[in-house]
């Protein structure tokens, strides 16, 4: 199975599902068997990254998320990556994922609440 077949999108959307229900474990179960199938795919990763935060494990949270990153994942995982960092201490590490982001992220752009988080924590943190 990869990530362009249906089984996969219907997988996916059940995780997220889960996640959404707080089916925490159910979900990780899920996210972990794609991550094993598709290693360089980062959707995996972002939604066990997610769960991670969810349950408040931020270091966990903060290794997928950097995984999920080096993989391709979009803006919202680097602001993951960088509240799990200040969650952890690590605010060189957050002031480095979120300058970087607030870089990325055009500020006529939708994304502009997602920046001003960033911007928030970066200010307050790093």
């Amino acid at each position: 199975m990869s990530p362009d077949e249906p089984e996969w999108r219907a997988l996916t959307e059940l995780g997220t599902l889960l996640i959404d229900q707080g089916q925490l474990a159910d979900a990780r179960t899920i996210f972990a068997g794609l991550a094993a199938l598709a290693p360089a795919d980062e959707a995996p990763l972002r939604n066990l990254a997610t769960i991670a935060a969810r349950e408040r494990d931020w270091h966990e949270a903060a290794r997928l998320a950097v995984m999920a990153i080096d993989r391709g994942a979009d803006h919202a995982v680097r602001l993951l990556a960088g509240e799990a960092f200040v969650a952890t201490g690590r605010y060189a590490e957050a002031g480095m994922v979120l300058r970087n982001l607030l870089a990325l992220v055009p500020r006529d752009n939708a994304e502009r609440a997602l920046a001003g988080r960033a911007a928030t924590l970066a200010e307050r943190f790093c």
